[in-house]
């Protein structure tokens, strides 16, 4: 309760520095925003709830979306303070008027994710005694799962264009249908995963993570390191980063394991170099080698200059920072659109639905998608690239701050519901396990994408797995 409360009394210190923003980057307001940040964080890192399974657990959504957040919405203004934004090749803040809103934006959308997060621990206590019904899945065999797993990879080396995997990502097209087959078999890659880690929660084996990796089909492993040799050449990081945590999160999951936090903290430091070397890798000159630019990317990141920002290896990730700002900028000469995106991207679910939408309201992708509004309003009608968006920009674009706040304090208590199910003995309702290892995998990268997106992906995954196992054994009668 006194967490609460001092997350509280921030919420209206934060509202109080939104309402005397400035009009300009100041030294003093950044720091007082951050110090605001930065004892939220400190106090979140002490709640406590009565379920026992997620003390000390450090393989959490909140962690990992909390890290990946900061990274994104205020690794730039420390480097603003430190004075290296002078040296960077491009002004991250768009605008600098609108830049110190953006921060305040910011602030209070972690502090109300973290409000959130503590408003559920308090529903859980309350209910904790009732008695609670979950339907229990078969779940016996999943050979045509792996069956539509390999038709699926047949047909995205069908229609694949093969220079894409000559270290040429970002450079050449895959191909608009191998890439809808792409997004599909991994899809459907996740939907296994889960299925097999389901059944070993459901059966309630204790395994050493040896024998959790032995129960999945060996086809799919050479199948799955097949294809991550191909994305990787191609200079992709994304589907590696992926089925690398599924997997790892089904063990967790499963054996409700608490790994050292050293651990972790050394797997993220190797993670960040790996992953940092391979973005590297794909701006090198695209008529060498990926051996080639390997080695040119391991000279060139001794010699990153810290002359740059104060976290080289994350620098990638927070200049998405300037899609917030973007938004802010946007909004400020265009209005709000009002539930239009979010809507866009609900819609999206059901196969064709979008496009009809379109074609029936006449909006285009430049009007009802953030990443593709705010690439246009940054870099004009005719932008050479994408720049994305981030998980703040995203609903702010449709409700501003009022929004921001309302949607961030339903995330955080829909995020702590999520680790409170998926820690539990028993296996948890399947659209929450979904749930679990969806946002478990994208925890990092939902800084700087959409969070609707991912919800759409959850309920994507779940309609494969209940295709592919429509019968369920029984119901049974846990205790919270």
């Amino acid at each position: 309760m006194v967490i609460f409360l001092i997350e509280f009394f921030l919420f209206i210190y934060n509202i109080i520095l939104f309402i005397k923003v400035p009009e300009k980057l100041e030294n003093h307001y950044i720091q007082s925003v951050l110090i605001s940040v930065g004892i939220s964080l400190f106090l979140f890192f002490f709640i406590k709830g009565i379920d026992t399974k997620l003390k000390k657990q450090y393989f959490k959504i909140s962690i990992f979306f909390i890290l990946g957040f900061l990274i994104v919405h205020f690794q730039i203004y420390i480097d603003y303070l430190l004075g290296n934004t002078r040296f960077f090749s491009f002004n991250y803040f768009i605008n600098t008027r609108i830049a110190p809103k953006a921060l305040i934006v910011s602030a209070l959308a972690i502090n109300m994710f973290i409000i959130g997060y503590i408003l559920r621990i308090f529903f859980q206590d309350l209910l904790r005694t009732e008695p609670k019904k979950i339907r229990i899945y078969n779940f016996n065999s999943t050979k045509k799962l792996e069956w539509f797993i390999f038709l699926l990879f047949t047909g995205f080396l069908g229609f694949a264009n093969l220079n894409y995997f000559k270290g040429n990502y970002g450079r050449v097209e895959l191909g608009s249908i191998a890439t809808h087959i792409q997004t599909f078999f991994l899809h459907a890659v996740s939907a296994y995963i889960i299925v097999v880690s389901y059944k070993i929660k459901r059966d309630n084996q204790h395994l050493s993570l040896i024998k959790f990796l032995s129960n999945f089909s060996i086809p799919i492993y050479i199948l799955l390191g097949i294809y991550m040799v191909l994305v990787l050449v191609s200079g992709d990081r994304g589907p590696l980063i992926q089925i690398s945590l599924l997997f790892f999160a089904g063990y967790v999951y499963t054996q409700n394991k608490k790994i050292n936090p050293v651990i972790y903290m050394v797997c993220i430091a190797i993670a960040t170099v790996l992953i940092t070397l391979l973005g590297i890798i794909r701006s090198m000159q695209p008529g060498a080698t990926f051996s080639e630019r390997s080695s040119q990317a391991a000279e060139l990141n001794t010699t990153l200059t810290t002359q740059s920002s104060f976290s080289p290896s994350t620098f990638e990730l927070a200049i998405s920072l300037r899609t917030l700002n973007a938004a802010v900028d946007y909004t400020k000469k265009n209005g709000p659109k009002y539930g239009l995106i979010q809507f866009n991207q609900l819609i999206a679910i059901v196969p064709g639905l979008g496009s009809l939408f379109r074609s029936m309201t006449g909006y285009e992708n430049k009007e009802l998608i953030s990443a593709d509004i705010l690439t246009h309003h940054i870099l004009g009608s005719n932008p050479s690239h994408g720049l994305g968006t981030s998980c703040v920009a995203d609903v702010y674009l449709d409700y501003k701050t009022f929004g921001v706040i309302i949607y961030f304090l339903l995330f955080g208590f829909f995020v702590r519901g999520i680790e409170y199910n998926a820690f539990k003995d028993h296996i948890p309702n399947l659209l929450i396990w979904v749930f679990a290892f969806v946002f478990i995998y994208k925890a990092i990268y939902i800084g700087r994408s959409s969070i609707t997106i991912l919800l759409r992906e959850c309920i994507v995954i779940y309609i494969i797995i209940r295709i592919f196992n429509l019968k369920a054994t029984n119901y049974l009668k846990f205790e919270k």
